[in-house]
């Protein structure tokens, strides 16, 4: 039996969307991007040598892509790419820690196939007179903008604490 046309490009449009719908449960669009803190809390230092009172630390992170498409970020070389912002929270709002400064030059991207994660460490050496809270204790969030299929988007960790050993 032979349907007319019009039954046949309607029965077509509702597979493509039914299509489309499918991609999307499956998270080929939803671009399924985490960023996780690999400790509760962290433990940063005061260092006052040569009068420069600097907060000290490292914060272990990985940046997981559970989606379907690739993920990227800018690089320039080993260590050397925008790391994700670090943001305390003041009365229920998410607040950056200090100004970050970054030379702006063209860097060949970091891309993060998916299903797979990258691992890095935020090497935190800020001078205590740029830290924004008042105290360097407190609750505190990474942020990174990252491009999911050449869009930009947003990224958290979840919660963690800093503490000054």
């Amino acid at each position: 039996m032979r349907f007319p046309l019009p039954t046949r490009v309607l029965t077509g449009s509702i597979l493509c969307l039914v299509l489309l719908a499918g991609c999307d449960l499956f998270g080929a669009n939803d671009g399924s991007v985490s960023l996780q803190t690999e400790q509760d809390t962290y433990a940063v230092a005061i260092d006052s040598k040569q009068n420069s009172n600097q907060v000290q630390g490292s914060l272990s992170y990985a940046l997981a892509n559970a989606s379907l498409q690739s993920v990227a970020f800018s690089k320039c070389g080993e260590g050397a790419f925008p790391p994700p912002k670090l943001q305390f929270k003041d009365d229920g709002t998410w607040t950056d820690a200090y100004e970050q400064f970054y030379i702006l030059i063209k860097c060949p991207d970091q891309e993060v196939m998916p299903q797979d994660t990258y691992r890095g460490a935020f090497e935190l050496r800020v001078p205590v007179d740029d830290w924004v809270p008042h105290t360097v204790e407190g609750t505190y969030r990474m942020a990174w903008t990252v491009r999911v299929s050449g869009n930009s988007r947003s990224v958290y960790s979840d919660p963690f604490t800093l503490t000054v050993e």
